[in-house]
């Protein structure tokens, strides 16, 4: 049952992930518990209307969302009519801006510290934003650490955030951030990790989201490795099964499982199953019917360097077969209308060509198709995880719909 819309606020959601951010936002306004209204969006934010509780929930739930600023209106004096202001000798803040040009950080920065100054405040400290393009701020672990500290109730600084690529200005600042220490936690703190091969635990969240499940019901990892997925699969109040082809791997996930329950108190009602398997020749007979898949195959070899176009052809010509085979094996245990979030590869040449599985056509044979948005023409599916490095391969993700009768 979705929660009321109850004094409905504006707030500005930072996204970590772009469009494919964006289209986990769409996805649990379509299938989460809260409520909230997406009222405007762009590649790296979007505007939303909902309770000060959904906004809470959906800053500790969304993988994608890296923190909501309340809008206080359009103008610095709006911003500086409603902004709150600490009760501490000292404390330190900043200035985050995305899509403005460097007049406008400057002038609210400005604004913003004239107004300290008129209210007789302790001293304060502003924190440089690192970055002084049209996105200007402090790495969210260090806005976590250094300014958005909590003390009984009270905080200890602040965060104004000035949004100018939604078509319009908006002012405000930042009341929600993710579980940036949590994340880092599972990421880091947990017994065994391997970032050469693992996703991080934040773009496993949105694979899980992006299944639209409820609490109790169950998700498959059938690529488990070390239990990322199912790690935050079972915070989310999922059951889950993880299956991969190495004993190693398999040990090591349910040392990780272990952990996070442990860690984090999770219910005992919970089930995790972990086993060693071959998923491409997964029966009916080897597991249970689970209700959606999510799921980052690692089904091309480990490559030092960018390859040549041939041998990038080859290399995606035979991890397509594979993705065939296993969409083929997930027919034999997803539930009829189940969800899949899949990662693809695009591997990229030596002269920076890109090289991709076509997911959607290899599905399509089994009964899958990629979910469709017709209300929010600015969604992309499949949406491609961007990065700011040069790399051999890049992540696509395919969030896809299962229909047996059309197998």
């Amino acid at each position: 049952m979705r929660t009321p819309l109850h004094k409905a606020q504006k707030f500005i959601c930072v996204l970590s992930f772009a469009h494919l951010s964006l289209l986990e936002l769409l996805h649990l306004r379509n299938t989460g518990t809260m409520s909230f209204k997406i009222l405007k969006s762009a590649t790296d934010s979007a505007l939303i209307e909902c309770d000060e509780d959904a906004a809470k929930i959906l800053s500790a739930t969304a993988g994608g969302v890296f923190k909501l600023a309340r809008v206080c209106g359009q103008s610095i004096e709006e911003l500086l009519s409603m902004l709150p202001l600490p009760e501490q000798a000292k404390f330190s803040w900043t200035v985050s801006s995305y899509g403005c040009d460097k007049e406008t950080l400057e002038d609210t920065r400005m604004g913003v510290a004239s107004h300290l100054k008129r209210s007789s405040l302790g001293k304060s400290r502003y924190l440089i934003p690192y970055s002084q393009g049209k996105d200007a701020e402090i790495k969210i672990v260090d806005l976590v650490k250094n300014v958005l500290i909590i003390d009984q109730n009270k905080t200890k600084g602040f965060d104004v955030t000035v949004n100018c690529e939604l078509g319009e200005k908006y002012f405000g600042y930042t009341e929600f951030v993710s579980d940036v220490r949590g994340f880092r936690e599972r990421d880091f703190g947990r017994p065994y990790q391997d970032p050469t091969v693992t996703m991080s635990p934040r773009l496993a969240r949105m694979l899980v989201n992006l299944c639209g499940l409820q609490k109790s019901q169950t998700l498959l990892d059938p690529f488990c490795g070390l239990g990322t997925i199912l790690q935050e699969a079972l915070l989310m109040g999922l059951n889950v099964i993880g299956v991969d082809i190495s004993s190693a791997e398999i040990t090591k996930c349910r040392e990780n499982l272990n952990w996070l329950k442990k860690r984090f108190n999770l219910s005992p009602k919970l089930s995790s199953n972990v086993i060693r398997g071959d998923t491409l020749k997964m029966k009916s007979s080897d597991l249970p019917m689970v209700d959606a898949i999510a799921t980052e195959p690692i089904l091309i070899p480990r490559l030092d360097k960018n390859p040549n176009g041939a041998k990038a052809i080859e290399i995606i010509r035979t991890a397509s077969g594979k993705y065939r085979d296993s969409f083929r094996a997930f027919t034999e245990i997803l539930q009829p209308r189940g969800s899949v979030s899949i990662v693809a590869p695009d591997l990229i040449d030596d002269r920076g060509k890109s090289h991709g599985i076509d997911v959607a056509a290899v599905a399509a044979g089994f009964g899958f198709t990629l979910l469709q948005f017709p209300n929010d023409p600015g969604v992309h599916n499949p949406c491609v995880v961007p990065t700011t490095k040069r790399k051999i391969i890049q992540r696509k993700v395919y969030v896809m719909k299962y229909d047996r009768r059309v197998a």
